[in-house]
């Protein structure tokens, strides 16, 4: 039950982000960004954090290629009087994740079990089918989240 309520809280969290951060990284990467409009140059910046303008202009790059530290991007957001931000968004909502996890996972199970019923001779109606699958959808829901992800 207290996954649940962890779901919800942090769903509420980044739900807010969510609206925030839809914008993609601008082509030169953030630092360049934030530099450029601050009127900065490699040169000051590299200055301002002990390093040569080189290294700042390498670590431009290395943004851009997607491998820079955190504790690197921190020091630099610094340097810029900015704060570094670090998040995962959900695209969707933390709530629509498992959702759709649950009823995967549900029909999964149904539809093996409906296999195994119908070489039997036991099939069950579509609607029945569907019934099930509620079911165990918001049993695993009210359950142990981790089932799902099995």
């Amino acid at each position: 039950m207290m996954t649940h309520l962890i779901t919800r809280q942090i769903s509420r969290r980044v739900e807010k982000f969510r609206k925030v951060f839809t914008e993609p990284m601008p082509n030169k990467g953030w630092i360049h960004a934030i530099r450029s409009a601050l009127g900065m140059t490699l040169e000051q910046l590299g200055s301002k954090m002990k390093a040569s303008y080189q290294s700042i202009q390498k670590l431009e790059n290395t943004e851009i290629q997607g491998s820079p530290t955190l504790k690197t991007m921190q020091s630099v957001a610094e340097a810029l009087d900015c704060q570094f931000v670090y998040a995962f968004i959900p695209r969707i909502s933390l709530e629509k994740i498992v959702e759709a996890q649950a009823e995967k996972k549900a029909r999964e199970i149904i539809d093996q079990v409906g296999h195994s019923m119908s070489l039997e001779n036991q099939s069950i109606s579509k609607e029945e089918l569907e019934i099930q699958i509620k079911i165990l959808k918001e049993n695993f829901k009210r359950g142990n989240l981790n089932k799902i992800w099995e």
